[in-house]
């Protein structure tokens, strides 16, 4: 692992520079957003009009892009769209969500009035991941330097196949899965993807089995606890050195926030899911550095 502990601190990969007058551009008639999705407008603290938000109650959402659309699905220029999937009840993340789609709608929307170089997509209240969906970001009309993000809030850190919860290695194998394809291995290594995971719910040991083929920029996650009251931590299982499979994890940043009392040893960092980070930021309250990194292949 080409790990380096870094005690620098992140800052915020976006930004946005809103214009004191903000100018309506046409009078907002979206009349063809999905069912169960509305408009949620954000202010800054000088009431300047700057994100507009679509909430959706599920994840099962086509949106249109067709002119109609992209000229009328925008309140003020100034603006930038977002999609929030606010789920009403949890649900896995699988092949009912249309990323390529969502995509191309936030995308074409935003270039617009921007030379955008991002993608938002937020989710609360996942209940976990497929580990079958195939997902696959078009590269067609993304240029090298955008950078796809996937922000969740208060969901499962759950693996599924066939709607069947796979808690250890040994009922993955048992599967007869060729290889993991979900949201982890949506994109290629030629596009930057960011996952941020905000007090999700780590409930059992993750098999490092589910990273394979993970072409991911940096991970972020916010809220790690072990205390008395309360055990919340991602860690990892093992899984017998005799599974002849070649395990191609590529993650380069990891950083970590708000820790409390966590241990950091080899069921967290495990090796050959971070076999090719580069940097690391970890803050909080560490009770035990259990792990040499300069030993960990």
């Amino acid at each position: 692992m080409k790990s380096i502990i870094s005690s620098l601190c992140i800052f915020s990969i976006i930004s946005f520079i809103c214009m004191n007058n903000p100018r309506e551009i046409n009078p907002f008639k979206c009349d063809k957003l999905p069912k169960g999705c509305k408009l949620q407008e954000t202010y800054s603290d000088w009431k300047v009009y700057y994100i507009e938000t679509f909430v959706c109650d599920t994840l099962n959402k086509s949106f249109d892009v067709g002119n109609h659309t992209l000229t009328n699905c925008k309140k003020n220029q100034t603006s930038y769209t977002q999609i929030y999937f606010k789920l009403s009840t949890p649900e896995i993340l699988d092949t009912s969500f249309q990323i390529n789609n969502i995509h191309r709608f936030l995308h074409e929307l935003n270039e617009i009035y921007y030379n955008d170089f991002f993608s938002e997509i937020k989710l609360k209240n996942l209940k976990g991941f497929d580990l079958d969906s195939d997902y696959s970001i078009s590269l067609r009309n993304f240029s090298d330097n955008f950078e796809h993000i996937f922000n969740l809030f208060y969901s499962n850190f759950d693996f599924y196949y066939r709607n069947k919860r796979i808690d250890s290695c040994q009922q993955y194998l048992a599967s007869n899965i060729t290889r993991p394809r979900s949201l982890f291995q949506t994109t290629p290594r030629t596009i930057s993807m960011e996952v941020r995971l905000t007090k999700s719910n780590f409930k059992r040991p993750v098999c490092p089995l589910f990273f394979q083929n993970t072409s991911i920029k940096q991970i972020t996650i916010k809220y790690l606890t072990n205390t008395f009251y309360k055990t919340n931590v991602l860690k990892f299982s093992q899984f017998s050195n005799d599974v002849n499979m070649s395990f191609d994890s590529n993650i380069m940043m990891l950083w970590v926030t708000e820790m409390e009392k966590v241990r950091i040893d080899s069921t967290f960092l495990e090796k050959h899911v971070f076999r090719n980070l580069v940097r690391a930021h970890l803050s909080g309250e560490i009770i035990r550095f259990l792990l040499n990194f300069h030993n960990i292949q």
